[in-house]
């Protein structure tokens, strides 16, 4: 399911114009209510440096960088790497323990993102 959503995010952004809409109505419709649950951590859209671009949580991404994670350097030394599980970590982002993140590239005309889901270890 969380492979799912990120694939759904992949295939939205990478779509002419997603980027040009509204907020509310991008996430709309990049992020399914699996994304947006609460009991569940953001999903995030990294530009090529690692910056938040986009929350799955937020109209308005907080200002973060995340070049140093595993979950993004993973993808910008194996391109083509596909699906990534971290190891269990305690996120800067969020209160509430410990985390893993999945991620997957998102490839553009101008550059490759990854694309990454965080939540609880339960």
């Amino acid at each position: 399911m969380y492979d799912l959503s990120l694939q759904a995010v992949i295939q939205g952004r990478s779509h002419p114009g997603v980027m040009d809409l509204s907020p509310d109505l991008r996430q709309l419709v990049l992020f399914d209510h699996s994304a947006t649950a609460q009991t569940m951590g953001s999903l995030l859209v990294l530009d090529e440096a690692g910056n938040v671009m986009i929350d799955s949580k937020s109209e308005s991404p907080h200002r973060e960088n995340l070049a140093e994670s595993d979950y993004f350097k993973v993808h910008r030394e194996s391109p083509n790497f596909g699906l990534y599980v971290s190891r269990p970590f305690e996120p800067r982002m969020a209160t509430g323990g410990t985390s893993i993140a999945l991620s997957r590239r998102l490839r553009t005309r101008t550059a490759a993102m990854p694309v990454w889901w965080w939540g609880p270890c339960t």
